[in-house]
């Protein structure tokens, strides 16, 4: 549902300054240091095939669309938690922020769109935080097993901790991987690639 990235900004602008550690504001897009008509620089080791750019404020994203939780060590709680809570099953996409900046800063949601590029078109896929995502896979309407409750308690007591609305914080020269998911059946269908509400990723 598109209107759920205005709930988040909105969300995250009644709080205080101090709660999330964000180098910069997602609603100005071109925010970034790369010079007009040049592709933004994203990390030199970037796998085949992987989206790469920078967020707004500078800091160097790579993004894998989409990678297998067999192949990612990380993914075993999300994956264990899942199917513990019977949810169908998720794409993944990883994340790799560089902050490169002196100033802290967030992770990122991202949104895959058609060739005109409009985030917030009818057919805009929107690739959601995995731990918000996970945070809300015990929401069944019916009573969870007590295997899920645990495993839910111990992703949001390690990886997932104070995840439960928005993205890492990455702290300056700090590296973070992180998760994206894609909850909808099937491949999506797509042609651009944008960090947040405006930085577009390149090949």
């Amino acid at each position: 549902m598109k209107l759920s990235r205005w709930i988040l900004v909105g969300l995250l602008a009644a709080l205080p300054l101090g709660a999330f550690a964000c180098g910069g504001d997602d609603d100005e897009p071109g925010g970034s240091d790369t010079p007009a008509g040049e592709t933004p620089s994203g990390n030199g080791d970037a796998p085949d095939g992987a989206w790469t750019g920078e967020f707004d404020t500078g800091t160097r994203v790579t993004l894998e669309i989409f990678v297998e939780p067999a192949g990612a060590p990380e993914l075993a709680e999300f994956e264990e938690l899942r199917e513990a809570a019977g949810q169908p099953p998720v794409q993944y996409a990883r994340v790799t922020a560089e902050n490169v900046t002196d100033a802290p800063d967030t992770g990122r949601f991202a949104t895959l769109t058609g060739e005109d590029g409009e985030q917030f078109a009818e057919g805009a896929i929107e690739l959601t935080f995995a731990c918000s995502s996970a945070y809300r896979w015990l929401d069944t309407g019916a009573q969870p097993s007590s295997e899920a409750v645990t495993l839910w308690e111990e992703l949001f007591a390690g990886p997932c901790e104070g995840q439960e609305l928005a993205g890492p914080t990455i702290a300056p020269g700090e590296t973070v991987t992180y998760f994206l998911v894609y909850t909808e059946e099937g491949e999506p269908e797509f042609e651009r690639v944008f960090m947040g509400l405006g930085q577009e990723l390149e090949r």
